[in-house]
């Protein structure tokens, strides 16, 4: 494998395990997290809690 693809993979995982600990923050406390992700970046945390929600009702179309 070369540099580049060992980089992107490396990149691959290590937003997966962002993702992962934000949902792990957000669904211990779904209404705090949803706030609380609104109120740092609402463009980008809000659209992930929508996400996140939609997701836990069983829809998977969402915005994330």
């Amino acid at each position: 494998m070369n540099s580049d693809l060992l980089g992107s993979l490396a990149a691959g995982f290590a937003d997966h395990s962002i993702i992962s600990i934000l949902h792990s923050l957000w669904e211990s406390d779904t209404t705090k997290w949803s706030n609380v992700f609104n109120e740092m970046i609402s463009d980008l945390l809000g659209s992930l809690a929508a996400g996140f929600a939609d997701h836990a009702k069983g829809l998977t179309g969402g915005s994330v």
